[in-house]
């Protein structure tokens, strides 16, 4: 809220609103399936050539698994620069917030 109310004079800017202490996908996982009441541990596996033809024997588009197969980059230079003092909450916090409006609002 904010970055929406504060923006700044730049006319293009990307935040990347990640903690300061990284989060695995794996923890982000477990928490989401908690935060929904599925309590299930992850397997982290590790990527191989196997799953290209899975991928298409479950029709995923070649376009959507080379996005999948991508390692994240996440730069916090712009919110560092822009918003020095904005303290953004653990993400631990906010994704029980996220779940839930999730649940509030899907059809």
């Amino acid at each position: 809220t904010h970055i929406i109310i504060n923006p700044k004079q730049r006319q293009l800017s990307t935040y990347h609103l990640i903690p300061k202490q990284p989060i695995s996908t794996k923890d982000f996982l477990e928490q989401s399936m908690k935060c929904l009441g599925l309590p299930l541990e992850i397997i982290c596996i590790p990527k191989t050539k196997f799953f290209s033809p899975l991928f298409r024997l479950l029709r995923i588009p070649k376009e959507l698994v080379f996005y999948m197969e991508q390692a994240a980059h996440l730069d916090r230079t712009n919110l560092n620069t822009d918003y020095p003092q904005l303290i953004e909450p653990d993400f631990k916090t906010y994704l029980p917030i996220l779940i839930k409006e999730y649940l509030r609002t899907k059809t």
